[in-house]
């Protein structure tokens, strides 16, 4: 496990599953970015598996202002109302409700 930090956002590597975080003053940057992370795979040998690759716009719960969410980064990611990081499920509003959820309806 380990976090790397260059030009204002950071990429987190646990195993085989990677999450990039750029924040939205970047988000011009993050075909190059991600560009940047499949040829690092290809010079090790591995392949960027594009088919999970995923895509989600943070913002903040609580914004009463309308926020202009920017068009897919890269052509193809898909773009989702949850993620599932380290087997936590968190919104796009910073919320884990659904996670806590769906623990609560395991239990049952």
């Amino acid at each position: 496990m380990g976090t790397y930090y260059m030009m204002q956002h950071a990429m987190c590597k646990y195993a085989d599953d990677s999450y990039r975080i750029i924040p939205a003053s970047n988000a011009e940057s993050c075909s190059a970015k991600v560009a940047n992370v499949e040829h690092r795979t290809d010079n090790n040998n591995l392949k960027l598996n594009r088919i999970k690759a995923e895509e989600t716009v943070f913002v903040q719960p609580q914004n009463r202002v309308p926020v202009s969410i920017p068009s897919v980064a890269v052509p193809g990611t898909a773009r989702v109302q949850f993620i599932k990081a380290l087997g936590v499920t968190i919104s796009r509003k910073y919320s884990v409700s659904a996670h806590v959820t769906e623990l609560l309806t395991n239990c049952v």
